[in-house]
């Protein structure tokens, strides 16, 4: 379990340095196509050549419809100067002495062993409650 979080995290750094882009092509208001990619990746659907959308239509002569086909891109990268916040490191006489007490407990005195329940017998009985009060299970 730990070697597979050690493995996200280090992906996880190496897809931030590196960059990665997701792009989403739109045509006629509609997401027609989505990529994800190590830089900047062109989308299209064929139609962004074509100006079919730029002509006026004939009902609203004084509204001019928009391009056909847009193109979104996210780029997802780590900054340039980018600095971890653990630089500023502070003493804390706390947590050293706690660090101390728990590893001086580990290694100077290790676990006794407990008494399994294999090796565990009951105590005697000092008197038959069974037969003292009557009771048998039939």
């Amino acid at each position: 379990m730990k070697q597979l979080i050690s493995i996200l995290l280090v992906f996880t750094v190496l897809l931030g340095n590196i960059g990665l882009t997701i792009g989403t092509h739109y045509c006629g208001g509609q997401a027609v196509e989505h990529a994800i990619a190590f830089g900047n990746h062109e989308l299209g659907c064929g139609m962004q050549d074509i100006d079919i959308c730029a002509e006026p239509t004939p009902d609203a002569d004084h509204i001019q419809a928009a391009a056909c086909c847009q193109d979104a891109t996210l780029l997802v990268q780590a900054e340039d100067g980018f600095t971890p916040a653990f630089a500023d490191f502070s003493f804390l006489p706390a947590l050293a002495a706690v660090t101390i007490h728990f590893l001086f407990q580990l290694f100077f005195f290790p676990e006794t062993d407990t008494q399994s329940p294999q090796t565990y017998s009951p105590p005697l009985l000092k008197w038959d409650i069974q037969s003292l009060f009557q009771t048998f299970l039939l």
